[in-house]
């Protein structure tokens, strides 16, 4: 309850530009949820949608994006859930399994998440896991940059065959992405075609191949949250926003 009153107050209390911890945000979600603060809900919501983004571009920029110390990810899609917050969903239930691993999000001081919650989690992850998989096999399909090789049997530039690229690059990076292995699938190094060997073509559409499987997974992350794209997810988040003003 401190939290709310301070916040009905101090109306900066729960916004972005003053770093509220998320403990205090999920304080005031509840509360102002319970008891019909909407326009001080519709704050807490704001901020938590600068921590869950639902645009890849505000996901990646870490000068848009905030993040708590003391975040936990599981447990905001408990209060995604029970509060009816959909905007942030797709991306908290990414954030979950993407840091933890199943093993860790069954310890019980792992997350103030509720056991059920933690289930949901693990199958999302193994959700996530075949979506990537799919979208690995689909985004080589349509790759014109990986359709020719060397006598080696690795990748060749087909700009003006300056380069191969080893088999063992892609390889690598694929078995990080379908494992969630790597930090962040839709961090912007991944894949970066840094060798200083590449001409300026092959790096691009070594950059662009992975941008594309990027976009495709984070087109897709609603999917498995019941939405069909984020357009429906902001709708949903719209019409809930809409039937609180009434």
């Amino acid at each position: 309850m401190y939290h709310l009153l301070k916040a009905m107050h101090f109306r900066q209390y729960c916004q972005k530009k003053s770093k509220p911890p998320f403990n205090v945000l999920a304080a005031i979600l509840k509360l102002s949820t319970k008891y019909i603060v909407d326009e001080l809900r519709e704050e807490v919501i704001n901020t938590l949608s600068a921590i869950f983004s639902s645009r890849l571009t505000a996901w990646i920029d870490h000068s848009v994006r905030y993040t708590p110390a003391d975040l936990d990810a599981m447990y905001s899609v408990e209060l995604a859930k029970k509060f009816e917050v959909p905007i942030i969903l797709p991306a908290a239930y990414y954030q979950a399994v993407s840091q933890l691993s199943i093993r860790t999000m069954m310890r019980p001081d792992s997350s103030m998440a509720s056991n059920s919650i933690r289930w949901t989690c693990a199958v999302f992850r193994e959700e996530l896991m075949s979506m990537i998989y799919q979208l690995i096999d689909e985004n080589n399909k349509g790759a014109t940059i990986f359709s020719t090789r060397d006598k080696y049997n690795n990748w060749l530039c087909e700009a003006d065959e300056c380069y191969s690229l080893l088999d063992s690059y892609k390889c690598g990076t694929e078995t990080k992405l379908r494992r969630l292995t790597c930090s962040d699938v839709f961090k912007p190094t991944l894949g970066l075609a840094t060798d200083p060997d590449f001409c300026e073509a092959f790096r691009l559409r070594v950059d662009q191949h992975w941008r594309r499987l990027q976009d495709n997974s984070w087109n897709r992350l609603p999917s498995l949250c019941g939405f069909k794209d984020w357009a429906v997810v902001r709708t949903a988040q719209a019409a809930l926003k809409s039937s609180n003003e009434q």
